[in-house]
């Protein structure tokens, strides 16, 4: 149970360390068509704006950089800090398409960031684990990673969301045409 504690190896963080593999395997596998669908409803916006707090602002990040590099930085894509978009807003449209990324999905600043891009009428994407607070599932376009992480740091978690934002950006580029062949991306992800 999340009670339970561990005080010897191996501890929760190792058993997750030890799952990347089978979760990664997991989304790639699993949330292929909510990837799909939600590539090709991105990849009709103008601007991608990738949003997220602590372990998820990373992946948000890395997020846009899967998208820049595989677009040759064609894709207008931004990255912001959760409680930065709520309080210090990007303006949003119908143009944009926001993806959040939330490991637990019920982070207060991230969940307005959802809210208020959807108000604007942003498309939206949220990248969460399984069992995420319910705002965060309010987004057009819902795809879950893994179950929560028992350890405090975010791995298991991390490593499928990221496997989620690399499957999107292929999408998107593909989509666009800026992408003859998605075959290698694809496979390179499948190796990881």
């Amino acid at each position: 149970t999340n009670d339970e504690r561990r005080t010897a190896h191996p501890y929760f963080m190792h058993d997750a360390i030890r799952r990347q593999p089978e979760r990664v395997a997991a989304v790639l596998r699993g949330r292929k068509e909510i990837l799909e669908r939600a590539a090709d409803a991105a990849a009709a916006r103008n601007r991608l704006l990738y949003v997220g707090i602590g372990t998820s602002l990373h992946a948000a990040t890395l997020g846009e950089r899967f998208l820049r590099h595989l677009s040759g930085g064609r894709v207008l894509a931004q990255v912001e800090h959760s409680f930065e978009q709520i309080h210090y807003p990007l303006a949003l449209s119908a143009d944009d398409a926001v993806v959040l990324t939330s490991h637990r999905g019920w982070k207060n600043y991230s969940v307005q960031a959802l809210r208020s891009a959807r108000a604007a009428g942003a498309l939206t994407l949220s990248i969460t684990g399984n069992d995420g607070g319910a705002g965060i599932r309010e987004a057009d376009f819902v795809v879950t990673t893994c179950e929560q992480e028992i350890s405090f740091a975010h791995t298991k978690s991390y490593t499928a969301a990221l496997a989620a934002l690399a499957e999107l950006a292929i999408g998107i580029v593909a989509r666009r045409g800026w992408l003859a062949d998605s075959a290698a991306p694809r496979a390179a992800l499948a190796a990881v």
